[in-house]
């Protein structure tokens, strides 16, 4: 993704966050490039979003975990791992 496709992502999502609190999932997809990414090694707690890995359509794809993650070791697209992630999108 080249910087001026990035710049207009980020400035939907300011859009989104100025218009609303709180985003649900589709508005969260559509600036998942925005979102930290998964990490090994790191705590993470429960209903978080972190992007891993592409999507078919080249955009990151974005997870969401269902419980406290300490510390994460497998990455969320990892078939062992789905009580602990839901894919978003």
């Amino acid at each position: 993704m080249d910087a001026l496709a990035k710049a207009e992502l980020l400035n939907r999502a300011i859009q989104i966050l100025i218009q609303r609190a709180q985003l649900d999932d589709a508005e969260r997809v559509e600036i998942a490039e925005f979102h930290e990414e998964w990490k090994t090694g790191k705590n993470y707690g429960s209903n978080i979003y972190l992007r891993y890995g592409l999507k078919e359509n080249g955009r990151a794809q974005l997870y969401r975990t269902t419980r406290n993650v300490n510390p994460s070791t497998t990455p969320p697209d990892v078939p062992s791992s789905p009580q602990a992630y839901v894919k978003v999108g």
